[in-house]
Parts: C-alpha cells; sequence; structure tokens
C-alpha cells in the first residue's frame, strides 16, 4: 500500500489532530450563525474528550494486558492515570489538546 507523504498516517502523533478539530468542528456548525463564548468552548470539548477517552481506554488495554489478561484484576480508575501512559500516547493527546486550545482561541477572538 502506498502512503501520501505530508498527511498524518494512523500512528503518528499527528494523527489525533485532524481528528479532534473536525470533532469540534462538527460540534460547532450547528450554532455557526449565534456564537457565544460559552457555545464555543462547549463545542470543543467532545473533540478534546475523544483524545482523551481513546488513550485512556489504551492505558486500560495495556495494564489488562500485563496483569493477566483479566479486566476484573485492573482497578477502575487506572486508565485515569494519565502520568503511566506511554510516552506515544501522552504526545498524541498532548498534541490535539493544544491544537483544541488553538482552535477555541482563535474562535474566541475571531467570533
Amino acid at each position: 500500500m502506498q502512503t501520501v507523504k505530508n498527511i498524518p498516517q494512523p500512528g503518528s502523533p499527528l494523527w489525533h489532530i485532524p481528528i479532534a478539530l473536525g470533532i469540534q468542528a462538527i460540534c460547532t456548525l450547528p450554532f455557526i450563525h449565534h456564537l457565544t463564548p460559552a457555545i464555543i468552548i462547549l463545542a470543543a470539548l467532545p473533540g478534546q474528550l475523544w483524545c482523551f477517552a481513546r488513550e485512556q481506554a489504551q492505558a486500560e488495554y495495556n495494564y489488562i494486558q500485563l496483569h493477566g489478561g483479566l479486566r476484573a484484576n485492573m482497578p477502575g480508575y487506572e486508565g485515569l492515570l494519565f502520568w503511566k501512559w506511554n510516552a506515544h500516547s501522552i504526545r498524541e493527546t498532548a498534541f490535539a489538546l493544544v491544537a483544541g486550545l488553538a482552535a477555541t482561541g482563535l474562535l474566541l477572538k475571531f467570533a
């Protein structure tokens, strides 16, 4: 399979950015004619939460694999301990959060 250069590929830390911004855009579009700061901020949350939830689930899968393969062996909060995530997961989430905050800041400035 041939990959296209300059487009983030799955596995790249930049892959979450277009997904998070796309979710943010989809949540913003219904309110495009009456944007308020509250709507802009609330519309940004689903995209950012998607990134965090994906990596949280990934951390849970990793924990389950490392500790016997049973979900029952895992504390309920284990996936939320982001400081235990691997570097790739932290980097992906951080890049998406920064991009989402930048997009939100631009919308707040020009709305």
